[in-house]
C-alpha cells in the first residue's frame, strides 16, 4: 500500500534519494484522487480495431505459480515458464508450458528443489527454447525441441553462489545465459560479479566464465543476442563494497560475445558525470549485430530521473550517450520498457505523471535510422488511480503491442495497446476486468503480429487476437 492506500507491489531496494522520490511520487498520486475517475472504456473500446478473445485459464491457482514468464520462437509456438509452489512437501518447482496450434499442452515439470528463483526463458529458431533457474547456489538450463522434448536440467555455473538467471536465444539455437555470482554468505555489502555460458548449437556449453569485473556490487543484469550469435551483457556496476543501497555510485557496463573471439573486456558506457547514478539497463540487438542500450539514470543535482540510451555499431563500437526521455517519474522498478524490430528501430513506453491534468498516463517514443527520436505520444491518457507492470513486445517488422495493469480503485485491470506499423498506435483497450485483481501481464507478438498476453490473476490467465 502506499501513503494513499493504492494497492502496489513490493518496493525494491533504492538508494535514499530514490526513496524520498517516492514519498514525492506519492504524494502526487494523493492528488490524483481528487481529480481521477475511471476513463470512458465504452468510446475507447468502440473505435478500437483489434479484438480481444475473452480470458481464458491456463493455470489454476491451486498450481501455486509464481514468476511466470512468456518467449515465442519464429513458428509462432509461445512457451510459458513458471514456478510452482508445492504445499504437500514444500517443494518448489520449475514448470513450463506450451502454446502450440492454438491451445495450451499440459505443464511439464523441468526441476525441483528446496528453494528455485529466477526462472526464465528464451525461444529462437522454429522449434528451439530453453529455460533457466536458480537453485540456491546453483544455475539449471533445460533445452526443448520438437524431436526431443525437454532435456534433463544442466547446471552451467561453477558456484559457489549463483543467482539471478537471465537468458537470450538466437534464430540458430544458440543461448546466452548470464548471472551473479558471490562468496558465500552473500549479503548487500559482498563483492559480486557477473558471470555468463554461452551454448553454441552443435557443441553445447562452452563453460562459466566472469564477465565483469569483482570490485564491488553487480546485478540488474541483461543478456541480448542478435541473429548471427553475436550477443551482449549490460549490468550496473558498483565500484565500491560500500553499501551499494545507499553509499554507491552505479554505472551501466556492458562485455560483448564474438563467436570467433570469445568474450571481449567488459567496459562502462555510461558518461561519469559526478552525481548520477545508473538503474535498470536493457540491451537491443539489430539482426546485423548493432546494439542499443537503455538505462534510467537519477541525478543528484538536478533530483530528476531519465531514460538515457547508447548506440552499438560494429564499425564505431559505442558512441555517447543520449537522453531519451528527460522528465522521467519512475514511481516503481516496472514502469518502463523498450523493444526493437530487426531493423535496429526502436520503442520506448513508460508511465507519466501530467502535471496539468492530474492524472498518470503511458507515454511512447519511436526511433528510426532516418528521422531519431519522435516526439512522445499518450496512448492512454487517463490511468484510473495508477498505470504499471508495463510489458512490451515488438515483432520482427516493428508491429508493436504494449500491456500493462490500471487501477480503477476497486480491482485492478490489464490495458493493451497496439502499434501498426503501417497505421500507428490505436487506442487503448481493456483485456482484463473482474473483482479479482490482476497483475504482471506479460506478452509476445509473433511474424504477422498477432499477440498473446498472460497474467497473474488466481492462478494464470491468458487471451490473445490474431
Amino acid at each position: 500500500m502506499t501513503a494513499c492506500g493504492q494497492r502496489r507491489g513490493s518496493c525494491p531496494e533504492m538508494p535514499i534519494v530514490r526513496r524520498r522520490s517516492a514519498v514525492l511520487l506519492s504524494l502526487l498520486a494523493c492528488l490524483c484522487l481528487i481529480g481521477c475517475g475511471s476513463s470512458d472504456r465504452a468510446i475507447q473500446e468502440s473505435t478500437n480495431t483489434t479484438t480481444w478473445a475473452k480470458p481464458a485459464l491456463v493455470v489454476s491457482a491451486s498450481e501455486g505459480p509464481a514468476a511466470h514468464r512468456l518467449a515465442i520462437n519464429s513458428s509462432g509456438d509461445i512457451f510459458l515458464g513458471w514456478l510452482r509452489c508445492r504445499p504437500d512437501n514444500c517443494a518448489y518447482e520449475a514448470m513450463v508450458n506450451r502454446y502450440h496450434g492454438g491451445a495450451w499442452t499440459s505443464p511439464v515439470v523441468l526441476g525441483q528443489a528446496d528453494w528455485l528463483f529466477g526462472s526464465q526463458v528464451a525461444a529462437g529458431g522454429t522449434d528451439s527454447a530453453v529455460s533457466v533457474w536458480s537453485g540456491v547456489i546453483e544455475i539449471l538450463a533445460s533445452f526443448f525441441s520438437d524431436t526431443v522434448g525437454w532435456t534433463t536440467p544442466t547446471q552451467i555455473d561453477d558456484g559457489p553462489v549463483a543467482l539471478d538467471p537471465q537468458v537470450a536465444m538466437d534464430t540458430e539455437g544458440n543461448a546466452l545465459v548470464a548471472w551473479r555470482w558471490c562468496e558465500a554468505p552473500c549479503t548487500d555489502t559482498s563483492v559480486f560479479q557477473i558471470w555468463a555460458n554461452y551454448y553454441r548449437t552443435g557443441i553445447g556449453w562452452l563453460g562459466a566464465t566472469a564477465v565483469g569485473p569483482a570490485i564491488g556490487w553487480a546485478g540488474s543484469h541483461r543478456v541480448g543476442f542478435d541473429e548471427t550469435g553475436h550477443g551482449a551483457v549490460i549490468w550496473t556496476q558498483c565500484d565500491t563494497t560500500l553499501d551499494p543501497i545507499n553509499q554507491c555510485v552505479f554505472r551501466v557496463w556492458s562485455a560483448r560475445f564474438v563467436p570467433e573471439k570469445g568474450w571481449e573486456a567488459p567496459a562502462s558506457i555510461q558518461s561519469d558525470a559526478a552525481g548520477v547514478y545508473a538503474y535498470e539497463p536493457r540491451i537491443l540487438f539489430d539482426r546485423t549485430g548493432n546494439a542499443v542500450a537503455f538505462w534510467n539514470q537519477w541525478d543528484r543535482a538536478t533530483k530528476q530521473f531519465s531514460i538515457w540510451a547508447n548506440r552499438y555499431t560494429l564499425d564505431r563500437g559505442w558512441s555517447t550517450p543520449e537522453v531519451v526521455v528527460s522528465d522521467f517519474l519512475n514511481f516503481t522498478w516496472g514502469d518502463w520498457q523498450v523493444g526493437g524490430d530487426r531493423d535496429g528501430e526502436a520503442v520506448v513506453v513508460w508511465v507519466a505523471w501530467n502535471a496539468a491534468t492530474t492524472h498518470w498516463e503511458i507515454r511512447t517514443t519511436r526511433y528510426g535510422a532516418q528521422e531519431g527520436w519522435g516526439a512522445p505520444i499518450t496512448i492512454q491518457d487517463v490511468c484510473d488511480l495508477f498505470c504499471g507492470d508495463l510489458a512490451l513486445a515488438v515483432n520482427g517488422v516493428g508491429d508493436t503491442v504494449a500491456v500493462w495493469r490500471q487501477d480503477p480503485g476497486d480491482t485492478a485491470d490489464i490495458w493493451a495497446a497496439r502499434y501498426r506499423r503501417d497505421s500507428g498506435w490505436e487506442p487503448a483497450a481493456l483485456i482484463e476486468h473482474n473483482p479479482d485483481e490482476a497483475r504482471y501481464p506479460r506478452v509476445v507478438i509473433n511474424t504477422h503480429g498477432s499477440a498473446v498476453v498472460v497474467w497473474s490473476q488466481n492462478g494464470l490467465w491468458y487471451t490473445h487476437f490474431d
